[in-house]
């Protein structure tokens, strides 16, 4: 009798390992540039539409705190490839010396000890501002909980807001697909070489097209929408 179940196995496993790859890069790598601008366009141009046909209140699009949280992400989202420049820029350095010193040590380890030691120096430099400075981990806090919802702008440096689980893990969530400190990492843990207005290749390229197409599709309707509503006030 011929078996025809052990040869699905390897199949199987070959799946398994692409699939967890897959998580573990968009982990690594999160929201590329142009996911996160059809996103943007999208919000923008719901918000647009809703502002136009006044069918909420014009302030609360701002003062509502998800709403508020949205827009802080997506000033964020924008600005990143800036707010990225001390983390490469230590761990290049880092990476360098290393390889400096150990030529021989292997490639993903030794961008394993560069990514550590880049985490180690910013802690650190975080870590003295908040000694010199004793308002620093206030309004760190505060900030962060103004991104988050829970801090009102009338309240910002001096309430820290309400941490509670669901608001650390929207903001965990919002720093690894936004990613505003940390670069993309790739499955060799070396910094991504991402576009910043472009589509990477391959089937997350397609996607990103196709996300970039609704978007624009979105956006062209809901702007449609608010010229036909403004003609018609």
């Amino acid at each position: 009798m011929i078996d025809t179940i052990a040869p699905e196995a390897p199949a199987r496993n070959g799946r398994v390992r692409t699939f967890l790859r897959g998580v573990a890069a968009f982990v690594l790598g999160g929201l590329t540039s142009m996911e996160l601008l059809a996103l943007i366009v999208g919000f923008v141009a719901v918000m647009g539409l809703l502002w136009a046909s006044d069918a909420v209140a014009p302030e609360s699009l701002v003062t509502e705190p998800w709403l508020r949280s949205a827009w802080v992400l997506s000033v964020v989202a924008v600005v990143r490839p800036l707010t990225w420049i001390p983390y490469a820029a230590v761990f290049v350095g880092l990476d360098r010396l290393v390889a400096w010193v150990g030529p021989d040590v292997r490639p993903w380890r030794r961008r394993l000890l560069s990514h550590a030691g880049t985490l180690m120096v910013l802690f650190g430099c975080v870590g003295l501002v908040f000694l010199l400075v004793s308002s620093a981990y206030r309004w760190t806090l505060s900030a962060l909980g103004f991104v988050a919802g829970t801090v009102s702008i009338v309240d910002l440096g001096t309430a820290t807001g309400r941490w509670t689980p669901h608001a650390v893990a929207a903001l965990a969530a919002a720093f690894v697909l936004i990613r505003p400190v940390v670069p993309p990492v790739g499955l060799d843990l070396d910094l991504a070489a991402r576009p910043f207005l472009g589509f990477v290749g391959g089937g997350r390229g397609r996607f990103d097209k196709a996300l970039t197409i609704a978007a624009a599709v979105v956006a062209v309707a809901a702007g449609t929408a608010a010229w036909w509503l403004s003609r018609r006030g």
